[in-house]
C-alpha cells in the first residue's frame, strides 16, 4: 500500500511516540478475516515486544480509507504504550 510508511511516520510524530519500531505488512482480506472468525478486518496491529509492533493492512483499500484505518491502529498503539489498553488471553482492559 503506497504511502503507508509516511502515514504511520507522521501519525507517530503527531502522537509524540518516540523509539517505536513498526513493521508494515500487506495482509489480504481473507487472511485478515481468518483472525476474527470470519469478520473482515482491514488492518490490525500486534505488539511483538517492548516498543516493537507489526501492523498488517489490506493492500486493496483506498488511500483515504488507509489514513483512517492507520490512525485508528496508531491510537491502539498509543493505548498499549501508555498501558491504557491491556490485552490478555481472556480480556481487554
Amino acid at each position: 500500500m503506497a504511502y503507508a510508511d509516511t502515514i504511520v511516520y507522521k501519525g507517530l510524530e503527531y502522537l509524540n511516540l518516540q523509539d517505536i519500531e513498526i513493521t508494515l505488512l500487506n495482509g489480504e482480506s481473507t487472511a485478515l478475516a481468518k483472525i476474527m472468525d470470519g469478520q473482515t478486518l482491514s488492518a490490525f496491529i500486534v505488539r511483538n515486544f517492548a516498543h516493537n509492533y507489526t501492523l498488517y493492512i489490506d493492500e486493496d483499500i483506498s488511500r483515504t480509507k488507509a489514513i483512517k484505518i492507520l490512525a485508528h491502529e496508531l491510537i491502539h498503539l498509543e493505548q498499549k504504550e501508555s498501558k491504557i489498553l491491556i490485552i490478555t488471553p481472556n480480556a481487554v482492559f
